[in-house]
């Protein structure tokens, strides 16, 4: 899940990674609908590293399904090992991983 930063977003679709991304307004929230699908694709059994390059896992080590369910990232890669809540980490420019917070309100309201 990736959640906006600003009041709303400045379009509807996000151009990122050469992948197109739809965004969607909950609540008074905007998050990305689509699971984002960014890195390379590492064997399940291999630990991510902070070694400069995003790195992903596909369910069940099957590079076409991440088509099919987004890519699966380890907290701290998706952070890109920053600890501050909120931090961009993987998100495109303007979006970043959601706070506690942010999750909870978006709980809430669902």
């Amino acid at each position: 899940m990736i959640f906006c930063q600003t009041p709303y977003p400045t379009t509807s679709v996000i151009n990122y990674g050469g992948k197109i991304y739809n965004t969607i307004q909950i609540g008074d929230q905007w998050w990305l609908r689509e699971n984002l699908q960014i890195g390379i694709m590492i064997p399940g059994n291999r630990d991510a590293t902070d070694n400069g390059v995003i790195e992903k896992y596909c369910f069940n080590n099957d590079s076409v399904n991440y088509r099919n369910y987004g890519a699966y990232y380890q907290w701290n890669e998706a952070m890109q090992y920053s600890t501050i809540p909120g931090a961009r980490g993987i998100c495109p420019e303007g979006w970043h991983i959601p706070t506690n917070e942010e999750f909870q309100k978006l709980c809430d309201f669902v």
